[in-house]
């Protein structure tokens, strides 16, 4: 074997150790010396090209350098051919490519509509691409494919809504005309924003919640889902209620706001002040933010040290001011308070140990000590 598997080439022979062992040249000793040295040229790479590779070589490393560049198929590349300047060439269009053929031929656009889409499509911004296995757009109505996800065009109230034809899933329905039945195809799903205030009334072929009429007003939405049987109206958003419907004790179920209640019971507004800190004859001006003069308002005291019963976070409402009478005299506890449109002006009494007197929340009974630094002060308005 002339080469060891790791490229060294080992000869069978050594002449200089046979002169040793006292062995003559023999011509079979030396065909079979030849002859191995022959087999190993023959496993070697020719310059001129004579031999072609038999197996993968590794470079360990380095690189072929000086190389050509490549003009075939099968040619190697070499850096510059690929970096420098590369040449590519330029893909051509067929009509009718091979299926997995990934050569430089390229399948024209009328080759693609007229095998996957069969038709040019519509300019469409927005929406679901349909298919029924034979055409495909963005108009055409497939019941029980998702699709016209985009505004519609607005529809006319009338006794009869058909949603077979609107233009979109989201769509506004003007005018007051009531309604009595509406057109779906089943498994279909539309968004009904009111603008009107039409009857809309329940029956085998519109089932509406609960079996109820709905008085529709303007901003109602519904969600309306298409069945076998009909259209059902899944969802019913009616809006907030208002303060008009809250005082005329409306039976439609609205979500009432806090500006609403207090509308309905003569308010605009409210507001909490911040927890105050208390100083026997002391000042506040406090900004309410109410745009206009205070028209109810209540004072509380907020336990913060343990006392008189109290314990921390007790909240108890307070009289504005308070005059205990003790041994013929008369205290004043509490607060004097004035207002005006943009703020809330108060003092704390100065009289006794404290500027507020309580009742002991245990015993029930009146407590001359009042200790300021264990309680806040605060006000609700209302306005």
């Amino acid at each position: 074997m002339p080469f060891n598997g790791a490229g060294l080439f080992t000869r069978v022979y050594q002449w200089v150790n046979d002169e040793v062992l006292g062995l003559n040249v023999d011509a079979t000793r030396t065909d079979t010396d030849s002859n191995d040295i022959a087999t190993g040229l023959s496993n070697c790479v020719t310059r001129d090209g004579q031999s072609p590779l038999t197996a993968n070589i590794p470079a360990g490393g380095f690189k072929i350098t000086n190389m050509g560049s490549g003009s075939s198929a099968t040619d190697s590349v070499n850096y510059g051919q690929v970096f420098n300047s590369p040449n590519f060439f330029t893909p051509y269009a067929t009509t009718s490519p091979p299926l997995m053929d990934n050569s430089l031929r390229l399948a024209t656009t009328s080759y693609v509509v007229q095998t996957v889409l069969a038709m040019s499509l519509p300019t469409q911004s927005l929406g679901f691409l349909q298919s029924d296995g034979a055409t495909v757009s963005f108009t055409q109505t497939h019941t029980g494919y998702a699709q016209k996800e985009v505004l519609g065009a607005n529809i006319a109230s009338a006794a009869t809504i058909n949603l077979t034809t609107a233009t979109g899933n989201l769509v506004h329905v003007t005018g007051n005309v009531g309604i009595t039945n509406i057109t779906i195809p089943s498994g279909a799903q539309y968004t009904l924003i009111f603008d009107g205030a039409p009857l809309v009334t329940h029956s085998a072929a519109l089932l509406l919640p609960s079996g109820v009429n709905i008085q529709m007003a303007a901003g109602d939405r519904v969600i309306v889902r298409g069945d076998t049987a009909g259209a059902n109206v899944i969802v019913h958003n009616p809006g907030n209620a208002t303060s008009a419907d809250i005082m005329a004790a409306s039976s439609a179920v609205k979500p009432i706001t806090p500006a609403a209640h207090l509308a309905a019971i003569g308010f605009n507004s409210f507001a909490q002040t911040a927890d105050q800190v208390i100083t026997s004859g002391g000042a506040l001006t406090i900004a309410h933010g109410l745009g206009r003069s205070p028209v109810m308002m209540q004072g509380f005291l907020k336990n913060i040290t343990a006392e008189n019963g109290y314990v921390a976070g007790d909240v108890s409402p307070v009289n504005i001011s308070t005059d205990v009478g003790a041994a013929g005299t008369s205290v004043a506890y509490g607060v004097a308070i004035t207002f005006d449109a943009i703020n809330i002006y108060v003092r704390y009494s100065n009289s006794g140990s404290g500027a507020f007197s309580v009742i002991n929340k245990t015993t029930g009974l009146f407590s001359g000590s009042f200790t300021n630094s264990r309680w806040s002060f605060f006000l609700r308005v209302l306005a």
